[in-house]
């Protein structure tokens, strides 16, 4: 499995980098992708996270 952690700014706003790269993800590696996140719904944490409940994909949120 491979896992790639996405975090960043709550001021991020380059929703499409990230769902861009989540998508190439997905192709590259299919199911066998995890992404990690903090889980801020705001910023890079939130696009992250919307982009894998869009493909389906397994997402693992760390809170601090």
């Amino acid at each position: 499995m491979k896992r790639v952690g996405i975090v960043g700014s709550r001021g991020y706003t380059n929703r499409i980098r990230i769902r861009d790269f989540v998508y190439k993800l997905k192709s590259e590696f299919g199911d066998k992708v995890e992404i990690i996140s903090g889980g801020q719904p705001k910023g890079a944490d939130g696009y992250a996270k919307k982009s894998t409940k869009t493909l389906r994909l397994q997402s693992t949120l760390y809170f601090r």
